[in-house]
């Protein structure tokens, strides 16, 4: 039982890992949005952080990633302007998902 909750963290971290990384492909391509509190270039710090944290086992701000993915939040907004809103809404999906019941 504790292998499985074990392996199944796993996948999620991967998961979140790999939403990290297709992100910042979108966010490195992206201006400014006037909706957005943040700069693309700022967000990519702070998911870079995050990603960083959650390689190494160092703890991971979820509370502050769900704020960032959540409806009309800042990345939101930049990735309607930029284009890329329909991709957004399948990432915070996916991430959604994959950071369910973490804090």
């Amino acid at each position: 039982m504790i292998n499985w909750l074990r392996n199944k963290k796993k996948r999620k971290d991967e998961e979140i890992l790999q939403i990290f990384e297709e992100l910042l492909v979108h966010l490195d391509s992206s201006h400014e949005s006037a909706y957005s509190g943040l700069a693309p270039e700022q967000l990519s710090v702070l998911i870079r952080r995050e990603r960083d944290n959650l390689k190494s086992g160092d703890r991971v701000d979820y509370i502050k990633l769900k704020g960032l993915f959540g409806p009309t939040g800042p990345i939101q907004e930049i990735s309607i302007d930029n284009g890329w809103g329909d991709s957004f809404l399948l990432l915070a999906a996916r991430f959604d998902s994959a950071a369910l019941f973490r804090t």
